[in-house]
């Protein structure tokens, strides 16, 4: 099971900010799922909430059609925190990239 996973939870797009992912094209190809981390990607290590860059990647997504989870090694309550002011779902304690 753990390998048959780990097969398919690899990205699929690599790029240095999320502002650079064409969320539309994304969309269209097939894709309804961004699973976002938060240190390091959507804010900086440590936030407790996000910020303008946050929402408008969150926003951006939501417009394209796609839904948004953050997954994040941090613990609950940060994380949890940090989801609510985005109103997304979000998986704390991911342990990625081991699965």
């Amino acid at each position: 099971m753990k390998r048959t996973l780990s097969r398919y939870l690899k990205p699929d797009h690599y790029c240095a900010a999320l502002d650079d992912l064409d969320f539309d094209a994304l969309f269209k190809d097939g894709y309804r799922l961004v699973l976002i981390d938060v240190d390091n990607t959507l804010a900086r290590h440590g936030s407790f909430q996000a910020d303008d860059y946050a929402l408008s990647v969150v926003k951006q997504a939501a417009a394209a059609g796609l839904a948004c989870r953050i997954v994040s090694n941090a613990g609950p309550k940060r994380i949890q925190s940090f989801a609510q002011t985005l109103g997304i779902p979000y998986i704390a304690w991911a342990k990625k990239p081991s699965i």
